[in-house]
This record gives structure tokens, C-alpha cells and sequence, in this order.
């Protein structure tokens, strides 16, 4: 009992284990291919769905942020411009250091000339207006303070305007209103076209005067810009083009059409109203049309400027633009419809704005934003006031297929009514600083995101009898104070209502539809109720089965990684069960073990009554003798020797017998198994002939013992069978071996070959099922037979009918 594991276990090559680094590897093998499926399977959806999804990836949830904003400059809107302009100029970087130094000089081209055009206008103001170097060296016509107003032939006359058919004018010199002048163009149905050159362009400035412009309800007055060599409006922006300002000065128009005019900053940007002082300038506008200028409308520091149905299309800025602490600005019956930025944005510092009645579709940010926070957060030089702009409304305001749709960043008194917001985001964004709010009778829906998010320091705020439809939030709420009642609020699957961080809610009578874990969720820390809200349509559905349903590609990975999943069980069980077989096995095979050496110490020790008690255990479980066990095996020895003649009766090959172990005597009461045999009663007189004498068939005693197939003790440990009559081998390590031992004989098969290798040379059994690639319980089974066959040997004459070489394996 040796070379065996802790506790007595048994060894891999005693259990027969011959291939458990096969079986290791290949089980090494299929877990990589396993997680190299999965790898690649994942890879390829993840490459699947980012392509099919990467311009409809919906922005962030909260939508509080928008694109670019304007910078804030001086009252005049001095730096606005040239901030816009970088932002919208300067972002894109070359791809290498050539075209990123090219593409910066092309972005200041326009500035370099906004600053040009500065420079001739603060040179022109400091001359006096008959100075003819406003002629010579600037090329403008300066129109002074009059009682009666300058009209189209006075303009002609001064050489300013070139008339070129009956409705069609041309500017052919940039034209200065200076204050106390008035400049008004009364021309329905005409053309004034600003004139653009190689050498620059022409415009029409209010510098501290008031500029009319009229037309009529069906024939308007058009103001475009015009490229001479090409016959069509200028649509180069680099060198500049015509514009209309009118700067701490006073501009009326009315049915009035503003075609490509403008570029780069908002007061060359096409039709813009700026002071340097509040209270300086204002605008009435009505019925007039904006397409493809830079911006559409711009007003900085203006007060009491009223726009009525304006139409704006095509802005490549804002549409139509206010800053600068401007007050008291109205804005209804406007139509905007493209947009590159906001459709109508209102900058910090202005208050006292009233949008109504108006439609803004297809800008790139929002539809509309208001920007009421203070102009500076503190001590400043420029003496701005640190408080918020108030006075804002939004009424009746239809926003539509925008980047975003109803932004507040900041104010006081905020009221958005009946407005309709239709957009893929951010439908409506509250971003505090904001104080005293009300959303009443609105509608908010988006494709994607949260189409209502109100988030920062709001307090006061209500909104009542609105309707929100979004795709996974309705509402959510961070660190604000609301009530939120009367509403309608439906999602197509996740939370209707989310409020989180150190928000106040309260949520009643609102009518909640959709599907998910929670209709309304109040966080931990959220302050406030949610009660008598009718939830009827509403359908719980749990958070993971949303994640699912939100990550298509998630279904595939999960039964990819469940049809393993699903084995594993299987597989435990299997392993338990074999390592429980194989326990109750190898304690089984110790425990026989032990008892025999256990008996044949008895034997040994307690003479010839002990030794014939001790013996192993029989294939039932019950103890036999040692005396029991050596007449079976010279039974056995007999039934061997009886199957060889048979064999050589029926014409077989018989293998070569070696000479047979003489019977050592049996054990008597007072004689241990190691005694002499020479004398007593059971000796060699009694039983048989004497060591090494041979043994005759007398006394109807079979056939010699054939050496090598007495078993002593059966199966031992490990199924290890030992055999008599063998001395100790050298371990066999090649059937080059075990044939050199076995050399004089011949074997019908290998089945053969392996149970004379353990009846015969007595090599153990997990050395013959190792050596011949078989599992040792084959090997057992084909010993059990061969004595099986030798217990019952077939008739001599049935042997000799069967064929050559058809006698079934052993």
C-alpha cells in the first residue's frame, strides 16, 4: 500500500486515470473557444449597433446644456461678433499644421474686416459732414441733421444711389445718418441694391439718426446685396457684404424684404439695432421678410422695440437675436424657419421680453432660449448689476424639428402658456438660477431624452395642465421646488415622473401612462408626496427587463452566455456524483486492503485456528479463510489446466506452460503459513507431493496449476490484481517489454495478450490498462470472463467445430 495520496487516497494511475491531461485540455480548449465566441459576438453587435446608431445616439438626459452660446461684449455688441464668429469659424482644426494655420487666417478674414469697417465709421463720425474726405477717402455720403427727411432722389442727387431701370436702384456709396437726420425711403415695389466689389461693399448706417424703410402690403421694398460680376447677390461672406445698422438711433420698416445681407458679427450680421448706452436706440418692425442673412434680426441695449410678423428664413446665425440689457422687447406673430444656431435667443442682462404667437422650426439649438442671469457675479469695472433679469414670457409659441426646443437659464418671472414643443430632445430645460416659474397648458414631447427637465436653484415654480410624452422620462427634477399638478405625463417605457438630489415635489392629480418599475420616483432626500395621481394606465414592468429592452443586443448576449450557463448545473452534479463513486470506491478497496493484511497478520501470529478465521472478504461481503482462498485458486489452477488441453484437443495453438507452483501447505492449529511443510498433518504427506516435486492427476484432482493464475487475493487495491508464483517485476513500460517476457507465446488478440500480461507475467492491472490504452475496469471485465470461461470450460467437441480465428475475445 504505497505511493498513495493524503489519507490513504489513491493515485490517478491506481484509479485507472489515464487521460486526465487530455481531458483537461480539451476542457481548457472549449472554454476558450466558449469565451472567444462571446468576445466576438459582443464585438460585432456593439460595431452593429453603433453604426446603425450613431446620429440617432440621443444627447444627455438632463438637455440643461445647449450648443454654443454667444459671447456677451460691450453695449454695442463690439465683441459679440468676432466670439460668434471664432465659435462658429475656428472649431474645426485641420489635419495638419499647414491647414490648421490656413484655415485660422481664413477664419479672420471677416473679422479683419468687421474691424475695418469699425475704423471707417468712428473716422467718418469725427468729420464734419460736408468734409469731402468723407467722400475721398471713405467713399460716404454723410447725411446731416435736417428738418425734412432725406429721401431716394436726394440720395441720387448726392451721388450715393445710381438708379438703373424704373424699380431697380443701386448703392454705389455707403450712406451715414447722422442724429437729429432722418432718412426714409418710401419704395414699394423697388429693388435698393447694396453694392458689393473687389475693392469692398456699400451699406446703409444710422449713427445716431433714424432710418425708414417702407414698402407696401403687395409690392414691398427690397433691400438685397449685390454682386456686381456675378449679377447676383453676394454670397461670399469672407470679404463682407451690405448690411443695414443703425446704431444709438432709431429704425422703422414695414413691409420690408432683407435678402442676403450681412456677415460675421451681429451689427454687420444684416439688420441690427445696437447702443452703446441703454435707452439709446429702439426698432419698430412690421411685416418684414429676412432670408439668407447672417443673422436675421439683431438687437443689443435696445428699449421699447416692437417686431410684428417677421419672417425669418435661412439665418446662419440666430434668427433673430437680443442682448445686451435690452428692455421692454416684443416679439409676436414671428415665423422662423432655419436657423444655424437659436431660433430667437434672449442674453443675459436683457429682461421685460414678451415672445408670442410665433412658430420656429428647424433650428440647430433651440427653438427658443432665455437667458436671464446677471452680467456679472460680483464687483465688476464695468458696473453691470449682479441681478437677475426678469419679466419673461413665452405664449402660444409653436417649436417644431429644432435641436431644442424652450430653454430658461436664469430669471425671474418666467411664464411659458399654451406653448407646443415638438422635437427629437429637450423639449423644455429649466436651469436655475430661476425664480417664480409657471408652465401652464403646454405640450412637451420629443423622440429621445427627457422632453422636461428642471434642474438648480428653481423655486416657486408650477406647472399645471400640460402634457409631456417622452421615450423613457416625462419630468425629471434635480435640486428644484415645484408642483406638479393637472398634468398628463406618458412615457413608452421607464419612470413618468424622476426627482433627485435635494428637489421638493409635489405631484397630485396628474394622469400617469406607460410602463417600467415606477410611475413616479421620489429619491432618497427628495422632499414632498405624490399622491391622488391616477396611475390606471400605467404597466409595472421591472427596471432590468427596461435595460433589456433598451440594449437589443443584450437579448443575444444573454443566451449566448446562458446555453453554458445552463450546463454548469448539470456538470456540478456529474463531478459530485463521480468524486462521491469514486470515494465510496477507493474506501472500499482500502478497507480490503486492510483486511487483508489484517488476516494475513492473524495467520501469521495466531497459528493455524487464526490463520484459517483470517482470509479476505468473498465478492458478497462476507470474511474468508486463507485455506478457502488457496482451494480456489488450485481448483481454479485445475479448470486453467483442463481449458489448455481442451484447447489442444480442438487444434488451437496452446501458449507455452511454465512450470506449476508447487501448493503450499495448509495452515493447521498450531503451524503458521511460513512454517515447514516437511511434517504434521498437514503436511506434504497428507495434501500432496513435496516443494518442487511435480503433481500428478490423482485422486480426481484436475490438471496442474498453471503458474501466474492463482489469484492469491483477488482484485486489490485500485483494482490492481497480484497474482502467485511471480516474483517482484521491473515496471513494464512497452509492449516491446511485456513481449520480451512473454516471447514464446502467440495471442488470437490483444484482448488476449492483455490478460496473459496479468494471469501470466503478473503485472498489475492499471499497468496492462494503461500500457494498452483500455479503462482497468475493461481489463477487469475481461479477467472475470477468462475465469468465468475457466470455471465452465466449452466441450472439446464444440471447440473443434469452431473456425480458425472466430473464437470470440477473451
Amino acid at each position: 500500500m504505497t505511493g498513495r495520496g493524503k489519507a490513504g487516497a489513491l493515485t490517478a494511475e491506481e484509479r485507472g486515470d489515464t487521460s486526465v491531461t487530455r481531458v483537461a485540455l480539451t476542457r481548457s480548449l472549449m472554454l476558450v473557444v466558449t469565451a472567444a465566441l462571446v468576445v466576438g459576438i459582443v464585438t460585432t453587435g456593439n460595431v452593429l449597433a453603433g453604426g446603425r446608431g450613431g446620429a440617432g445616439t440621443a444627447p444627455s438626459g438632463d438637455g440643461a446644456s445647449s450648443g454654443p452660446t454667444p459671447t456677451v461684449g460691450t453695449s454695442d455688441g463690439t465683441a459679440e461678433g468676432a466670439s460668434t464668429g471664432a465659435a462658429s469659424s475656428g472649431t474645426a482644426g485641420g489635419e495638419t499644421a499647414a491647414d490648421d494655420i490656413a484655415e485660422r487666417l481664413a477664419a479672420s478674414a471677416p473679422a479683419r474686416v468687421v474691424a475695418a469697417v469699425d475704423d471707417r465709421l468712428t473716422a467718418v463720425s469725427q468729420l464734419a459732414w460736408d468734409d469731402p474726405r468723407t467722400l475721398t477717402d471713405f467713399g460716404t455720403v454723410v447725411l446731416s441733421q435736417r428738418d425734412e427727411p432725406y429721401v431716394l432722389s436726394d440720395l441720387i442727387e448726392r451721388g450715393a444711389v445710381w438708379q438703373d431701370d424704373a424699380t431697380t436702384f443701386s448703392l454705389v456709396r455707403s450712406v451715414v445718418v447722422r442724429a437729429g437726420a432722418r432718412m426714409q425711403l418710401d419704395a414699394p415695389g423697388t429693388t435698393l441694391r447694396l453694392l458689393s466689389t473687389d475693392t469692398g461693399f456699400t451699406g446703409i448706417v444710422g449713427w445716431g439718426g433714424t432710418v425708414a424703410l417702407h414698402g407696401a402690403p403687395h409690392a414691398p421694398f427690397t433691400v438685397t446685396s449685390w454682386q456686381e460680376s456675378a449679377g447676383a447677390p453676394d454670397a461670399e461672406l469672407d470679404d463682407g457684404r451690405g448690411f443695414v445698422l443703425v446704431r444709438n438711433g432709431r429704425l422703422e420698416s414695414t413691409f420690408t424684404r432683407y435678402e442676403h445681407l450681412g456677415f460675421w458679427s451681429g451689427r454687420t450680421g444684416g439688420v441690427a439695432v445696437t447702443a452703446t448706452d441703454p435707452g439709446l436706440a429702439s426698432a419698430t418692425l412690421s411685416q418684414t421678410t429676412h432670408t439668407g442673412s447672417a443673422y436675421g434680426l439683431f438687437l443689443s441695449t435696445v428699449v421699447d422695440t416692437l417686431i410684428t410678423g417677421a419672417t425669418i428664413t435661412d439665418s446662419s446665425m440666430t434668427a433673430i437675436h437680443v442682448t445686451g440689457a435690452s428692455r421692454g422687447v416684443i416679439i409676436d406673430g414671428a415665423s422662423i424657419d432655419g436657423a444655424g444656431r437659436d431660433g430667437i435667443a434672449v442674453d443675459r442682462g436683457s429682461g421685460t421680453v414678451s415672445i408670442s404667437d410665433s412658430t420656429v422650426a428647424h433650428a440647430a439649438d433651440f427653438g427658443v432660449r432665455l437667458d436671464g442671469n446677471a452680467l456679472a457675479g460680483g464687483p465688476n469695472a464695468a458696473g453691470h448689476p449682479t441681478t437677475l433679469a426678469a419679466g419673461f414670457t413665452v405664449t402660444d409659441v409653436t417649436a417644431s424639428d429644432n435641436g431644442g426646443g424652450i430653454r430658461v437659464a436664469g430669471g425671474t418671472d418666467v411664464a411659458i402658456t399654451r406653448a407646443t414643443v415638438d422635437c427629437p430632445s429637450r423639449a423644455l430645460a429649466i436651469d436655475g438660477p430661476v425664480h417664480t416659474l409657471s408652465i401652464t397648458d403646454s405640450t412637451f414631447a420629443t423622440d429621445r431624452g427627457v422632453p422636461v427637465v428642471i434642474a438648480g436653484d428653481v423655486t416657486d415654480a408650477k406647472m399645471t395642465g400640460s402634457t409631456v410624452a417622452g421615450s423613457a422620462v416625462g419630468v425629471r427634477i434635480r435640486d428644484a421646488r415645484i408642483a406638479i399638478t393637472d398634468n398628463t405625463v406618458s412615457v413608452v417605457e421607464g419612470t413618468a415622473v424622476e426627482a433627485s438630489g435635494s428637489a421638493f415635489v409635489d405631484a397630485s392629480g396628474n394622469t400617469i401612462i406607460g410602463m417600467g418599475q415606477d410611475a413616479i420616483h421620489l429619491a432618497s432626500g427628495v422632499g414632498g408626496s405624490a399622491v391622488d395621481n391616477d396611475t390606471a394606465g400605467w404597466q409595472h414592468r421591472p427596471a432590468a427587463m427596461q435595460w433589456l429592452n433598451r440594449h437589443p443586443m443584450a437579448w443575444l448576449w444573454l443566451l449566448v452566455l446562458a446555453i453554458p450557463a445552463v450546463g454548469v448545473p448539470f456538470i456540478l452534479v456529474r463531478g459530485r456524483k463521480h468524486r462521491e463513486l469514486r470515494r465510496l470506491l477507493e474506501d472500499a478497496i482500502i478497507r480490503y486492503g486492510r483486511n487483508q493484511l489484517a488476516a494475513y497478520a492473524g495467520g501469521e501470529a495466531g497459528g493455524g485456528s487464526a490463520g484459517q478465521d483470517a482470509g479476505s472478504l468473498r465478492t458478497d461481503g462476507t470474511l474468508r479463510s486463507r485455506a478457502d482462498e488457496w482451494d480456489g485458486a488450485e481448483a481454479a489452477s485445475r479448470r486453467a489446466a483442463a481449458f489448455l488441453s481442451g484447447l489442444a484437443s480442438a487444434g488451437d495453438p496452446l501458449p507455452s506452460v511454465p512450470r506449476p507452483i508447487p501448493r503450499p501447505p495448509r495452515p493447521t492449529p498450531g503451524t503458521s503459513v511460513g512454517s515447514s511443510a516437511s511434517s504434521g498433518p498437514g503436511g506434504p504427506d497428507a495434501r500432496g507431493p513435496s516443494a518442487g516435486q511435480p503433481r500428478g492427476d490423482s485422486a480426481g484432482d484436475g490438471p496442474m496449476p498453471v503458474s501466474g493464475s492463482i489469484p492469491v487475493s483477488g482484485a486489490s487495491a485500485g483494482g490492481a490484481m497480484k497474482w502467485a508464483g511471480h516474483p517482484a517485476r521491473r515496471p513494464v513500460r512497452s509492449l516491446r517489454d511485456l513481449r520480451t517476457m512473454l516471447a514464446d507465446r502467440e495471442f488470437a488478440s490483444m484482448q488476449d495478450f492483455a490478460v496473459a500480461a496479468v494471469l501470466e507475467a503478473g503485472y498489475p492491472v492499471s499497468a496492462i490498462a494503461r500500457l494498452f490504452r483500455v479503462p482497468s475496469w475493461r481489463l477487469e471485465e475481461w479477467l472475470q470472463a477468462t475465469l468465468a470461461e475457466l470455471d465452465h470450460p466449452a466441450a472439446p467437441a464444440a471447440r473443434r467445430n469452431e473456425a480458425p480465428g472466430t473464437r470470440a475475445p477473451r
